[in-house]
């Protein structure tokens, strides 16, 4: 999918992390995802899940997640986004994706990595960082400039992550009434 050749998927295998593109084929793939980010990983009641702030999908049942992949489906097959799918040890622990694509491809030389879900047993573990290395590695070394983070002003451990592990200073705007804080890493500015 999107040019950047991630069919086989982006591999750590000293932390055991693996992140592949979703088969929507799978016709578990509900049930599964489900099990590793919602009631399965201990996900019980909408406060674990306030912090995404998905109206009409918190909390995540699994008629929702039906409904919430059908979507991505369809914005995969439009080329928009790539959904993916984290495994840690061989074990299914979450979803993120790339975005701002256009017909499959980094759009101005700019690609976005969306929201990391990690089920509840997995977030504080140090998974989100080296997620977002491998994507970013793998961003940069197919021709991208800059990745993206898009992030809502009042998730402030999102925040301090990007602002620990980036050191640069973010710019505001208001997306569909909400503001946001935008950080742009700069190819250059990454250790590949």
């Amino acid at each position: 999918m999107f040019g950047l050749s991630i069919q086989q998927g982006l591999v750590d295998l000293d932390r055991g992390l693996k992140v592949t593109p979703i088969d929507f084929s799978n016709p578990n793939l509900s049930r599964k995802i489900y099990e590793a980010i919602g009631v399965g990983s201990g996900a019980t009641t909408e406060k674990d899940w306030s912090y995404l702030k998905l109206p009409g999908i918190v909390p995540i049942t699994i008629d929702k997640m039906v409904q919430f992949l059908c979507y991505l489906e369809q914005q995969c097959e439009q080329g928009i986004v790539c959904p993916l799918l984290i495994w840690y040890q061989g074990r299914l622990v979450g979803t993120t994706s790339f975005k701002g694509l256009e017909n499959g491809l980094p759009m101005n030389r700019k690609i976005e990595i969306g929201t990391t879900i990690l089920g509840i047993p997995f977030r504080g573990k140090g998974l989100n960082r080296p997620v977002k290395h491998l994507m970013m590695t793998h961003s940069f070394s197919f021709g991208v400039d800059v990745v993206v983070f898009k992030v809502r002003e009042d998730n402030i451990a999102s925040i301090r992550s990007l602002e620990n592990s980036f050191r640069v200073t973010p710019f505001r705007i208001t997306e569909d009434g909400v503001n946001k804080l935008i950080y742009e890493i700069d190819k250059n500015a990454f250790d590949l």
